[in-house]
């Protein structure tokens, strides 16, 4: 695993690595195009005030992009003592939500999602009287379960899945499989490590 560990006097933030990300990674989005969105930003907020450009969102540990009218990026760092790891939250608004996550080390090497975090099991989204081995198997049969859309808590360095397969069901397993599931959010939070 590649893992950032710096000593920096003014630390970084997430404007900074959102300017040093290698093209390739949002692919319509050029290190130039990168540049002019944050100066539109800062010209935005200084001449309007804040949170007045809605295309575009930042603090110091996450930035969300409006990248396609049916689509939007959250960028954020996870710190944990001197460990520093990046996610790109890619969020489609299609029929059924979903988001898509990658995790990377702050100088840009993709890092496996599998080696820092356990994506949530249908038993994370489901009632309790329901996450039985029978119950789980018979509603793995019907829905899929790595539908969800995933947010970032940057003051707790989580990770948080909410549920969106149920937009899935059919009326006959809605009547059947809806009261199984739980309106929790799933948070795995960073220890420096892994999203536990």
């Amino acid at each position: 695993m590649f893992f950032a560990q710096y000593v920096f006097s003014d630390p970084l933030k997430i404007r900074d690595f959102f300017v040093s990300m290698p093209d390739t990674v949002l692919p319509i989005l050029h290190k130039n195009d990168r540049l002019d969105i944050l100066d539109l930003y800062d010209n935005i907020q200084s001449a309007a005030g804040k949170d007045n450009y809605s295309g575009i969102s930042i603090s110091d540990r996450w930035l969300r992009l409006l990248y396609s009218p049916g689509s939007h990026v959250k960028m954020a760092m996870f710190t944990h003592k001197t460990d520093t790891v990046l996610s790109l939250i890619h969020t489609f608004f299609t029929s059924v939500p979903l988001s898509v996550v990658s995790f990377y080390s702050t100088d840009w090497e993709p890092i496996l999602n599998e080696s820092v975090c356990t994506m949530p099991s249908p038993k994370d989204f489901v009632k309790k009287e329901y996450t039985n081995k029978d119950s789980i198997r018979l509603l793995e049969c019907h829905i899929p379960f790595d539908t969800y859309i995933i947010d970032v808590d940057t003051l707790e360095q989580s990770l948080l899945f909410k549920y969106t397969g149920n937009s899935f069901f059919s009326v006959e397993d809605s009547a059947r499989f809806l009261d199984w599931f739980s309106e929790r959010t799933v948070k795995l939070r960073w220890n420096g490590k892994r999203f536990k």
